[in-house]
């Protein structure tokens, strides 16, 4: 039996802990603070659960939550920093744009 957990292929994946059991990645559009999300992809038995509670509001808060960053200077296209977009007792977002002067990469997973 295989107990390995797959991540997903677009995104973070070395951001989601290993004890993650579902978690999604995606590649974004980011162009001047402006997020449209291009490729997705999500892994693990709760993958379901974890669509339902992004598009819940978080998956909307963690974007407005890039454009503020992005308006402050604290992610910039040509920079690498991962940044938490939102996190609350079920659900963790974060991302960066690993200075591809384009992209926003965006990694979520459930606690």
């Amino acid at each position: 039996m295989n107990t390995e957990i797959k991540k997903p292929s677009w995104g973070l994946a070395w951001l989601i802990p290993d004890e993650a059991e579902t978690s999604w990645g995606a590649r974004a559009i980011f162009t001047n603070g402006c997020v449209d999300i291009v490729y997705q992809d999500s892994v693990g038995e709760q993958s379901q659960r974890l669509a339902e509670l992004m598009n819940d509001g978080p998956l909307e808060k963690a974007c407005e939550k890039a454009s503020d960053l992005y308006d402050e200077y604290e992610i910039t296209p040509d920079s690498s920093n991962d940044v938490t977009l939102y996190e609350d007792d079920s659900l963790v977002i974060r991302a960066d744009t690993n200075a591809s002067y384009g992209y926003l990469y965006m990694a979520a997973w459930l606690k």
